[in-house]
């Protein structure tokens, strides 16, 4: 893909209003989606969240309840429901298990990444335990970012969702007992005909008011 290829899919992209409840997401589209999520860059590259996909529609369908109004078309529509979580006893062990696995993948001595270690248990545990939740929310936000872009390449529909109930998405999914908590949420398919979003001019600021660039 080039960069004009990949300016041309984030101009096709929007904010989708209503799926087409038929049509299902290939599973090997999702499954790249799901890759180019785990790749998306993260701060000490810690990758502090978790993508958990559902495409069953009786699992979205208990979602529905916990999601405000506005959300509940889009999730009553959508081909598959992503749901990015961030773990709520991020600590010591985070940055330990994290490098116990940087070790093993890269064929390296675990003691050869002390310092590491040493500098990524300090940033992290330099915070209270709240803005350490608050700190994987925003990488949860980095990857949301790339899982969009991957969707939009694809040419699969998307909308990101911040409207709903936090604490119901955890009980229904049962994330509480995964030290778990829901950040965000993303639905994705295909844009429906009967969607008015899909026929609006796409609107961004200008260059001049966004950016300083050339």
């Amino acid at each position: 893909m080039t960069a004009t290829d990949f300016l041309e899919a984030l101009r096709w992209r929007y904010a989708t209003k209503q799926f087409d409840a038929t049509r299902a997401v290939p599973e090997n589209v999702l499954a790249q989606i799901v890759e180019a999520t785990r790749l998306s860059p993260s701060s000490v590259n810690l990758q502090p969240y978790k993508l958990i996909l559902l495409t069953e529609r009786a699992q979205m369908d208990a979602l529905i309840p916990a999601t405000w109004l506005p959300n509940r078309p889009k999730l009553e529509t959508c081909g598959a429901l992503g749901v990015l979580t961030v773990p709520t006893d991020l600590g010591d062990h985070t940055v330990e298990n994290f490098l116990d696995q940087v070790a093993a993948d890269k064929g390296i001595p675990r003691e050869s990444l002390a310092e590491v270690e040493a500098k990524a248990k300090g940033f992290l545990m330099g915070m209270s335990p709240e803005a350490r939740i608050e700190w994987a929310r925003r990488q949860a936000f980095l990857a949301l970012g790339t899982l969009l872009s991957a969707c939009a390449a694809a040419r699969i529909d998307s909308c990101p969702m911040e409207g709903f109930v936090p604490e119901d998405y955890d009980r229904v999914l049962g994330l509480s007992e995964q030290r778990l908590t829901t950040a965000v949420l993303v639905a994705l398919g295909y844009r429906d005909a009967s969607d008015p979003a899909a026929a609006m001019p796409k609107y961004r600021r200008s260059i001049s008011a966004s950016a300083n660039g050339n």
